[in-house]
């Protein structure tokens, strides 16, 4: 779909044609359009989700991410996993994962820089994929996510932000 077919479905999914669509760059999943929408009418907001190529809109974060793993496949690359669905994170505001160098090196703080790592992705002795990135954004303002893709095509998330990852070294002092 085109930015204009996904403008038009995202615009009647949430009955406001005061909503500016951006697309996501960088990483393409196929049969699937991800965007990010900024509504600027008067109740405002912000959210993301992905269009299918019959115009349905999806806005769930669980429901999203179901639908992104199952259109990867089972041999999904981690950086692409973690740009696309670390951009639908963004729920309330924009997410930036860290799947880039030049990202993990602007990490501002080193006491938490020293956490960040690069997407990656394990393969689990039950044949589950278990993706790791992290994702920065307003408040918290740096988490990881772990996102299991079970041997049967199910998705599980957990998200540490970065305050509960630095509390367990505070109390290892």
């Amino acid at each position: 779909m085109d930015e204009q077919a996904v403008t038009k479905a995202v615009r009647a999914a949430l009955d406001d044609q005061d909503v500016e669509v951006t697309l996501l760059e960088g990483a393409r999943v196929p049969g699937l359009a991800v965007f990010s929408a900024e509504i600027e009418s008067e109740r405002g907001g912000y959210a993301t989700g992905v269009v299918t190529p019959s115009g349905e809109v999806h806005f769930k974060l669980d429901d999203t991410t179901q639908r992104v793993m199952e259109a990867l496949g089972p041999d999904a690359p981690a950086g692409v996993v973690a740009t696309v669905v670390g951009f639908l994170e963004g729920t309330r505001e924009p997410t930036y994962p860290v799947d880039s160098q030049a990202r993990l090196d602007g990490i501002g703080k080193p006491e938490w820089a020293r956490h960040v790592t690069l997407p990656q992705v394990s393969k689990e002795a039950d044949g589950s994929r278990v993706y790791e990135y992290w994702v920065e954004c307003g408040e918290p303002p740096l988490w990881r996510t772990r996102l299991t893709v079970s041997s049967t095509g199910q998705v599980s998330m957990t998200q540490d932000d970065i305050w509960e990852i630095t509390d367990d070294d505070d109390d290892e002092d």
